[in-house]
């Protein structure tokens, strides 16, 4: 990507070089100084300026690094068409002037020009996620995105490529934040859909194209991840887990933290998880709870389906709103966990109560209430649970010849069964892994094809 070659761009890189990609040392010098080629000229003039241990360790870096060792950077980026961008420049994520030690080059490929006009939500979690979170990351990535949101992540491996792909096939924008050079393939299993994330967003870093990763350039990178975001997701995080450097980022930031209950408080998979929600995260239960986080002020961010989630009868008008005035909860690990709840949009107008008849009833005798429905013992024959492929089932009329094979197979199978059908059921019965079952269900569930019970068992719509 072509831009101008300046003194200041150079000198950007050169700082980065000198102090490192991540160094707060390099803001302190931009702020003191005003600009990168200033900060150069008085490091070469005064290299005994006092910044600090953090300075004296890079001290031989200042004599070290030239104009030549930036230029270098910059003819790789024209070769690999990436692009670069200052924090002086006005394209440069604006959300990210207002973290500590924002980073003072952005090294991006793909395109980040409506970066600063997007509502993004950041997802992250572990690299090998329980079949519940890969349904959930699936379910929640794609529905922020029919919503208006974007998604930022980390492209690993896991809960970070799930969310950034579900939001590709939702047709929404995903940036990924690397924490190595943006030629350095890493990790090696993702390569195959780095196209697939560019034509919907842009993969950004802080560090020059062919830089090597290590367990210390990750958690600088979560700075960005959650520094893009209006908001971060966690889906399942261990105790331990790398997310929870994320989730501290987004504390930090003084911007909302939402956590995917789990799917068993016993389970150490999900420490991360119960430790969040209990100190006071947002529990994420459904895009609705996003949606509200950020109605009305950015509903001119938000998309009509937005609107429609939020004045759905199913989730405003329901006996708990309506006793106690209370939406979807908006408690996070901040000061402000006290701040008034904003004003709901309008909601569906309630079905008018039926007026008692002034038509006299019929006195009810003892016949009438022995009176019960009819059940009968005999099982259903074959022919009541054949196929229903031209028939209609709950409401609706299906020609499953028009699905595709596996969507047809399972849809088959639970009409054949004739009641609800669980996904271990689904798996068994077609063939399937239960990973790729539940990545199937939750597909068909989004094209509103298939419903999940309260049971968790699945229904043809």
């Amino acid at each position: 990507m072509e831009r101008e070659v300046t003194n200041e761009l150079i000198w950007s890189i050169w700082l980065t070089q000198v102090f490192g990609y991540a160094s707060p040392v390099i803001n302190f010098l931009l702020d003191r100084f005003k600009s990168a080629e200033a900060a150069h000229d008085a490091l070469l003039e005064q290299p005994d300026i006092s910044l600090g241990a953090d300075f004296r360790r890079h001290y031989d870096n200042i004599f070290k690094f030239n104009s030549e060792s930036a230029e270098k950077i910059i003819d790789e980026c024209i070769k690999s068409d990436i692009g670069i961008v200052l924090k002086s420049d006005s394209n440069y994520p604006q959300s990210l002037l207002n973290i500590d030690n924002p980073p003072s080059v952005l090294y991006y490929k793909g395109d980040i020009s409506d970066i600063n006009d997007s509502l993004l939500i950041a997802m992250v979690g572990t690299r090998e996620p329980s079949s519940y979170s890969i349904h959930t990351a699936k379910a929640i990535s794609r529905g922020l995105c029919r919503c208006g949101f974007g998604i930022v992540s980390g492209f690993a491996v896991g809960i970070d490529i799930i969310s950034q792909l579900s939001a590709v096939a939702a047709g929404g924008r995903t940036y990924a934040v690397l924490g190595c050079g943006l030629n350095y393939n890493y990790p090696k299993e993702n390569f195959q859909y780095r196209n697939r994330i560019i034509e919907h967003g842009a993969f950004l870093s802080e560090y020059p194209p062919s830089f090597t990763p290590s367990r210390i350039t990750f958690p600088p990178r979560n700075r960005i991840i959650s520094g893009l975001s209006a908001a971060t997701a966690v889906i399942e995080a261990g105790q331990k887990s790398g997310s929870l450097i994320t989730a501290n980022h987004c504390n930090n930031q003084n911007k909302p933290l939402f956590v995917v209950p789990p799917g068993d408080i016993f389970d150490l998979r999900y420490g991360g998880n119960v430790t969040l929600i209990r100190d006071g995260a947002i529990p994420l239960m459904s895009p609705r709870d996003v949606v509200y986080e950020f109605y009305p002020e950015y509903e001119d961010m938000l998309s009509k389906e937005a609107r429609e989630l939020l004045i759905s009868g199913d989730f405003i008008n329901t006996e708990v709103y309506k006793r106690t005035g209370m939406g979807p909860g908006r408690r996070r690990l901040s000061e402000d966990i006290y701040a008034p709840i904003p004003p709901l949009p309008e909601t569906v107008h309630k079905k008018p109560r039926k007026k008692p008849s002034d038509k006299p009833q019929p006195e009810k005798t003892a016949a009438d209430e022995n009176i019960l429905p009819a059940v009968s013992d005999k099982p259903a024959s074959k022919e009541e649970n054949a196929a229903y492929t031209d028939k209609e089932f709950v409401g609706h009329t299906y020609d499953l010849s028009v699905l595709p094979e596996n969507q047809r197979i399972a849809a088959e199978i639970i009409l054949n069964m004739g009641r609800p059908v669980i996904a271990d059921e689904i798996a068994a019965e077609s063939g399937m892994t239960i990973t790729d079952t539940l990545s199937l269900l939750t597909d068909m569930e989004l094209d509103g094809i298939i419903s999940c019970t309260a049971g968790g068992a699945y229904i043809v719509n």
